[in-house]
């Protein structure tokens, strides 16, 4: 069965993008058929996958939820598809909480993982996209702005528990960590320790070799295949596939 997750926050400059386009490409790596999602109204995901507009993309798949297969399209890397993003995506194109769900259930089949990218906001769009996921796979920076952060995510999960009767699983990672950022390693703890977030085990260290990978719109893996960042990645997917068989990882250190 494919398992659909939704990369989500509600702070921007987190790495949604950069986690949806690098996770993508860590499971088509290892074997999986991937499913992309553009379901941010910029767009930011598609070029990394497909050049050019598209005739169809996710505004026409949440019109016709029933046609939503029209709108899949190969991208540029073997094993992965897309469903393109739409500039001209509005928020009224969520007509039904339950619409990217019916559209994705009209296209998931042969795919291991769907990835649906969003904006840092939970709105109709983001919300359905909540709704039609297994997980919600939120990056985050260690930083002051951490705790509210999640505390907020975590209040509109529940929002959307009492909204829908269910929600995904929520599970959160570190980005742009540095080993020697002693004010990150007491966010970590605390995040841990007191508030006993969802985290991964895996976090993604910060490295330049993001900055040269997003220039060309590639995947770090694929820009760089020997560099930490691109492991990490390649440890986060695996260490999702161990989710998604129900085994339960231990948190890690950064």
């Amino acid at each position: 069965m494919c398992k659909t997750i939704t990369v989500g926050n509600l702070k921007g400059g987190v790495g949604k993008t950069t986690t949806a386009v690098n996770l993508a490409y860590s499971f088509a790596h290892l074997g999986r058929r991937v499913l992309v999602v553009d379901a941010d109204p910029q767009s930011n995901l598609t070029p990394f996958f497909r050049k050019g507009r598209n005739k169809r993309g996710i505004r026409d798949a949440l019109s016709s939820p029933e046609g939503a297969m029209r709108c899949v399209r190969r991208s540029r890397y073997g094993g992965i598809d897309i469903i393109s993003g739409d500039t001209r995506l509005r928020e009224d194109d969520v007509r039904r909480p339950g619409d990217l769900g019916v559209a994705l259930g009209k296209c998931r089949d042969g795919y291991d993982f769907c990835i649906i990218d969003t904006r840092p906001a939970f709105e109709k769009i983001t919300a359905s996209a909540v709704a039609a996921s297994d997980m919600l796979l939120t990056p985050v920076c260690l930083d002051r702005f951490c705790r509210d952060n999640l505390a907020l995510v975590e209040e509109r999960l529940d929002e959307s528990r009492d909204a829908w009767g269910g929600c995904p699983e929520w599970r959160v990672f570190g980005t742009k960590v540095s080993g020697r950022s002693p004010s990150q390693r007491r966010t970590y703890e605390d995040l841990l320790g007191r508030h006993d977030y969802p985290f991964l085990e895996t976090c993604i260290r910060r490295s330049c070799a993001f900055e040269g990978a997003l220039g060309l719109y590639k995947p770090v893996l694929r820009h760089r295949s020997g560099s930490p960042a691109a492991g990490d990645y390649i440890d986060l997917a695996m260490e999702i596939l161990g989710c998604a068989h129900g085994e339960e990882g231990t948190h890690g250190e950064i």
